[in-house]
């Protein structure tokens, strides 16, 4: 075929390069299974080095784009129709890691950071950052917000950087909570808050969910027989179901905690994933903002390794209590991170990344859907999880013969708080490395669920 990529940008030629037969490949200019032109040529077709060629498609394959064949050329890899190497059958694959693909966010990072060295003031990337990091990252955190987050009304100056997102949960309950203390959370939570728990001696008590997650009315119920004063939600794309909140049920939830005197800590770090079906969801923060803490991170919409979060206070005494609790224990968090993900708020290169992870996600949820025999025309809510509800037998057996099947799945105990309330499975999609691993896994995880006495498992609900 003949291919004549058109470079933009900053940087390297052979990165440039890289990123235009991405941008090619995610706008279907380029197929599964085309075939590049010979580096020489396309070396003479646009004026540079067959070396820089040969470099870019060195880059290409070990991201994972292309493939190369002795003697025949180089391929594009991978796409809708699976074209590509075969996943090998034997090999285990991780459904346990609740990441995103990153090859996006990969080809992006060497002129970034190259940028970035050439700024008159990266020498401050090696100082000391102030304990709630500086300024120019705070405020483009809340740009990035506004927009990924639909969280317009987040306020810098009550903003902290943190060390991911299981760090500002860390802050905000030390804000907050004593040991012994009682937290409300969803029946089926996360893991990272139960090792929290655990590690400070809070007592988590799940409360009853359905399809939009906690139920009101077990809220109310649940806050008045414990006399929980403090709640962990996650309303966006819940851990592990995968379940979002509507409108009407934030306002619910956030009369309940009002009336009950209950400071809400909001984990929303998937936002980027809510339902289309539920467009113009804002976060319980904007909503209440003098009874939420709020925590967000870019772990899952840029990169986990950025170890970038961020912890909005509802007030400025809690702001002051948290950057004191902060300065006690790592003073402030490295800028490195934010300053990457600073860099990518600015020039727009972040919300291209994001983009990217949405059509990734958005493609293998509909590989699972298909392969996992799921409901015609149901809404995907996208999330790079999907949950199986089962009765609690059903799931230890389905997770015992994944297991077998070659598959790593999340031990089934360890978000459950009652099982009596929530029992299932959460299986991860981002972990494996391309669409043809997840056909596989799904294709092996369809045969372990085909072995079980309860077909009644839903992943959407």
């Amino acid at each position: 075929m003949v291919w004549r990529p058109k470079l933009s940008g900053r940087g390297p030629l052979h990165e440039r390069l890289v990123v235009a037969l991405q941008r090619d490949i995610e706008a279907g200019a380029l197929q599964p299974g085309d075939r590049l032109p010979p580096q020489r040529t396309l070396a003479d077709d646009l004026r540079i080095s067959v070396g820089t060629v040969t470099k870019s498609y060195q880059e290409a394959e070990r991201l994972g784009l292309v493939t190369g064949q002795v003697g025949r050329g180089t391929f594009v890899k991978g796409g809708a129709d699976l074209a590509g190497e075969p996943a090998s059958e034997s090999r285990v694959i991780d459904l346990s890691v609740n990441t995103t693909p990153l090859e996006r966010a990969t080809a992006c990072l060497a002129d970034t950071l190259r940028r970035l060295q050439r700024r008159p003031n990266a020498g401050e990337l090696l100082a000391y950052a102030p304990p709630p990091g500086l300024e120019a990252h705070r405020k483009l955190a809340c740009a990035w917000l506004a927009r990924i987050a639909q969280f317009a009304s987040a306020d810098w100056s009550r903003l902290v950087i943190t060390c991911g997102g299981q760090h500002a949960m860390s802050l905000a309950f030390a804000s907050l909570c004593g040991p012994r203390d009682v937290i409300l959370c969803e029946a089926a939570t996360y893991y990272g808050m139960r090792a929290l728990a655990e590690h400070a001696g809070y007592r988590l008590h799940g409360v009853a969910m359905d399809s939009e997650g906690i139920v009101p009315a077990a809220f109310d119920e649940e806050a008045e027989r414990t006399g929980a004063r403090t709640a962990y939600l996650m309303p966006t794309v819940q851990v592990p179901t995968a379940r979002t909140m509507g409108l009407r049920r934030r306002q619910e939830i956030v009369e309940v905690a009002r009336r009950r005197r209950i400071t809400i800590v909001e984990d929303d770090n998937y936002p980027l994933f809510s339902p289309p079906s539920m467009a113009g969801l804002v976060p319980l923060a904007d909503i209440a903002p003098d009874l939420c803490f709020y925590i967000g991170s870019v772990s899952k919409s840029l990169s986990p390794g950025l170890r970038t979060g961020f912890l909005i206070a509802p007030t400025q005494e809690r702001f002051a209590d948290v950057v004191r609790i902060l300065r006690s224990t790592i003073y402030a968090n490295s800028s490195f991170g934010p300053a990457v993900m600073a860099e990518w708020v600015e020039d727009g290169t972040g919300f291209d990344i994001a983009a990217t992870m949405v059509k990734e996600v958005t493609a293998r949820w509909k590989l699972a859907a298909s392969l996992l025999d799921s409901p015609s025309g149901t809404a995907f809510p996208l999330a790079p999880h999907l949950w199986l509800s089962l009765n609690e037998l059903e799931t230890e057996r389905v997770a015992g013969r994944a297991q077998r099947a070659g598959l790593t799945v999340t031990p089934p105990e360890l978000p459950l708080l009652n099982p009596s309330l929530m029992s299932g499975l959460r299986v991860c999609l981002g972990a494996p490395r391309t669409r043809a691993d997840v056909v596989l896994a799904m294709t092996r995880l369809r045969d372990a669920l085909d072995n079980s006495q309860d077909r009644s498992a839903n992943i959407f609900i």
